[in-house]
C-alpha cells in the first residue's frame, strides 16, 4: 500500500511521461527506485517503535549472602546490584541483588 502511494506521488508531477526519450524514462525510473528503496530502508531502521516491549520484562536475581538461597523477582525502579532488598526466609540473613536483566520472549540457539 506505501509503495503504491509513493509511485502514485512520484507519477503526479510527470504526467506526460509518454514524450520522455527512453533514456530519460530509465534514468526516471532508476531514480524512483532508488528513492523507493531509500525511504524503505531509513523507514525500517530508525523506527524505534517496532520491537515488541509486551515480550520483555526485566527481572532481578536475589541471593542470600549467607546461605545459596536465590529468587527472581521483576525488577522494581530504583533497585541496583548490591541492594539489600529484605531478609532471607531460610536463615534470615540479607539478601541482595545480584543481578539485573531483561528476558526477551526469544530463545537462545
Amino acid at each position: 500500500m506505501l509503495i503504491l502511494i509513493f509511485i502514485l506521488l512520484l507519477l503526479i508531477p510527470f504526467p506526460k511521461l509518454g514524450n520522455l526519450e527512453t533514456g530519460q524514462l530509465q534514468s526516471f525510473l532508476l531514480l524512483s527506485i532508488m528513492l523507493l528503496f531509500s525511504f524503505l530502508f531509513v523507514y525500517q531502521t530508525m523506527n524505534p517503535f517496532r520491537r515488541n516491549k509486551e515480550k520483555e520484562k526485566t527481572v532481578s536475581t536475589l541471593k542470600c549472602v549467607n546461605c545459596k538461597y536465590t529468587e527472581q523477582t521483576e525488577f522494581v525502579e530504583g533497585q541496583y546490584i548490591g541492594e539489600i532488598v529484605k531478609k532471607c526466609p531460610k536463615c534470615g540473613g540479607d539478601v541482595m541483588v545480584q543481578l539485573i536483566y531483561v528476558e526477551t520472549g526469544e530463545k537462545k540457539r
